[in-house]
Order: C-alpha cells, then sequence, then structure tokens
C-alpha cells in the first residue's frame, strides 16, 4: 500500500471541500450576490471560512500528524462535509433549495453534448471528489503485509486508471466551464457597452 498515493487522494478531497467553494462562492454568485437576502450571504460567508479551516486542520493531519489512524480521521471529515452537500442537494425540495440560480453559475453544457447533457458544477465536481475520497479510503481498507499482493496489484492499477481519467475529466470539465464563463463575461461587458451609447 502506498501511504503517499493516499495522502495525495485525501488533500484533493480535502481541497475539494475548501478550495472550490473559496474560488466559486466569493463573488456575485454567493457572497455578494445582489438578489441574496443579507443574511444568506452571511451563511455563505460563514460555511465557506468554516470548510477552509477544517480543510487546514485535514491537511495537518494528511502530512504532518503522528497518531495512529490520522488518515481515516481526515477521510471522514471529508465524508462529513460532502455528506452534508448530498443531504442539501437530495432535501432540497423540502426546504425549497436549487442547486443553483439564474443569476449564478449556470449549468455547463458542453459544445457536443450540450444539447442533450447540461453538467451542474457543484454536482459534477463534488461527485468527482467523492469517487476519489473512496479510492482513498480503499486504499486504507487494503491489506499491508505480502499476503494477497496480485489483488492489491490489481486494485491499485485499477484505482490508477480510474483517477487520471477522473482527472483528465475535470481539467476538461473545469476548463471548460472558466472557458465559457470568461466568454459569457466578455459578451455581458459588449452589451453592457452597446447599452451605454444608446
Amino acid at each position: 500500500m502506498n501511504i503517499l498515493i493516499i495522502q495525495i487522494l485525501l488533500t484533493i478531497t480535502s481541497l475539494g471541500y475548501s478550495l472550490i467553494p473559496l474560488i466559486f462562492d466569493s463573488n456575485s454568485t454567493h457572497m455578494t450576490n445582489p438578489l441574496w437576502v443579507p443574511h444568506a450571504r452571511f451563511h455563505v460567508v460563514w460555511q465557506v471560512y468554516s470548510f477552509v479551516g477544517f480543510a487546514l486542520l485535514a491537511l495537518w493531519m494528511i502530512w504532518f500528524a503522528d497518531f495512529p489512524q490520522h488518515l481515516w480521521v481526515a477521510a471522514i471529515m471529508s465524508a462529513v462535509a460532502y455528506g452534508g452537500f448530498f443531504v442539501a442537494v437530495f432535501a432540497r425540495n423540502l426546504y425549497g433549495g436549487a442547486t443553483y440560480d439564474d443569476n449564478g453559475v449556470l449549468p455547463w453544457r458542453p459544445p457536443v453534448l450540450g444539447r442533450w447533457f447540461a453538467f451542474e458544477v457543484n454536482i459534477t465536481l463534488f461527485s468527482s471528489t467523492v469517487i476519489i475520497l473512496i479510492m482513498a479510503v480503499l486504499g486504507l481498507m487494503l491489506p499491508t503485509g505480502d499476503h494477497d499482493q496480485g489483488v492489491v496489484t490489481v486494485l491499485w492499477s485499477i484505482m490508477y486508471v480510474l483517477f487520471g481519467l477522473l482527472m483528465v475529466t475535470l481539467v476538461l470539465f473545469v476548463g471548460g466551464f472558466v472557458v465559457g464563463r470568461s466568454k459569457k463575461s466578455a459578451s455581458n461587458a459588449e452589451m453592457a457597452t452597446v447599452k451605454n451609447e444608446l
């Protein structure tokens, strides 16, 4: 079992529930959204910076802590963060919630498949990081001795391939999303300029 690989996987999951919201929510789509009531903006700032603090603690546990089961604690912290997210997703009809706002981060429709598929940013990114978390947990559960080494090698090989495909998908998705947002911002700026000239 390769502890370094597990540390990297858990680092990605910790950054997923902290850095992704910090980047995507620290703007007019969430924290300064003019259509949100002030108390809702207060709660999103509280949530984002709480998760950043939890992630810093998790990163310390992953890379510097030296007590038994420290990697399991970091994995559980990620599981709790993502578990809360998916509870909010599946219970949104109960509290009148939505996974995005029309003036926020809209689902991304890829150029080829956009007629049939729309990728909701949070659900796509967090589903991917949950898969990475599952890979880390499987790595923690694999035996460390020489017995069953063939099975362990096969499992690790499958996880390496899956991880590579997942990271390529994430990079393409986030890249496409950022490019799409840039084009939308440029288009909005041009429209504002035309309106001002009229």
